[in-house]
């Protein structure tokens, strides 16, 4: 549920919306192997693989995009601090 919620937001942070849905596609995926469940398994390969599609276009592609363009880490933007006496 918190997958499609952030994925609903279309905000800056709707991208981890598919890291949610790869751990809950991992878990399905071992529940399939254990109960011995074929389609469960194959739906939800089929499920990780839009995951991982979802994951490189929303964070890896953008995070890539940002280091090549600025020349640092989409993880290291942090933003500036504004002081009211002009330090910045």
């Amino acid at each position: 549920m918190s997958g499609a919620a952030l994925l609903a937001l279309n905000c800056r942070w709707s991208g981890f919306g598919f890291v949610f849905f790869l751990v809950s596609n991992a878990f399905w995926l071992a529940f399939g192997w254990v109960t011995n469940a074929p389609g469960l398994v194959v739906t939800q390969l089929g499920f990780t693989v839009t995951s991982l599609m979802g994951i490189w276009k929303w964070l890896v592609v953008p995070a890539l995009t940002h280091h090549r363009l600025y020349g640092r880490p989409l993880f290291l933007n942090r933003p500036r601090r504004h002081y009211l006496w002009g330090r910045s």
